[in-house]
């Protein structure tokens, strides 16, 4: 998927929910960043970004906003689904990752836990609004997966979502992005 792509399908998907009666409160889709800036924001991080997320914000975007709500309910089994949301902006990453490591160290520091333990050894990139979040993963087994962590323990915790942001947007977005609570 490339820009002109993933602003296409947002689009669509906003057009669509519109019509079905969902509220989209915001749609951005900001350019492509460069190595320069990818650079100055690993520094920052004291960290390399997986490669299949550093092509992801030098050929897709650097960041995305969109974020949808609804008062109806759809037929089962996506009943529960109520909200979609893309998030992620490399101008945020370095506050986002803090952030999601400072939750780390307080609420989740036991890496002999395994529900403690699939919190580390990530890159925290987006926050679901209900406190969960989504982070790549860093471990050279599985670079730059994206994996679905629970602040609670909740279903899903520690799954992962998809091998790489790319291949998130290309199954996820076509979907509106339920959840991703």
């Amino acid at each position: 998927m490339d820009h002109d792509e993933l602003g296409a399908l947002l689009e669509a998907n906003t057009a669509a929910l519109r019509a079905g009666g969902a509220v989209v409160d915001r749609m951005g889709v900001a350019w492509p960043t460069t190595a320069e800036r990818i650079g100055e924001v690993e520094s920052a991080l004291g960290l390399t970004l997986p490669d299949s997320f550093r092509e992801v914000l030098t050929t897709v975007a650097a960041g995305v906003d969109w974020n949808w709500r609804t008062n109806r309910r759809f037929p089962a089994p996506f009943a529960a689904i109520e909200s979609g949301r893309l998030h992620w902006s490399i101008d945020t990453l370095v506050a986002t990752h803090q952030a999601y490591q400072a939750w780390v160290d307080a609420c989740f520091a036991d890496t002999d836990d395994p529900g403690d333990a699939a919190w580390h050894g990530k890159l925290g990139f987006a926050a679901a609004p209900n406190g969960d979040g989504l982070a790549l993963d860093l471990d050279a087994d599985r670079p730059g997966a994206v994996v679905y962590l629970s602040h609670d323990g909740g279903a899903g915790h520690g799954h992962l979502l998809a091998d790489s942001l790319g291949d998130l947007l290309d199954r996820w977005v076509p979907l509106a992005c339920p959840g991703p609570e």
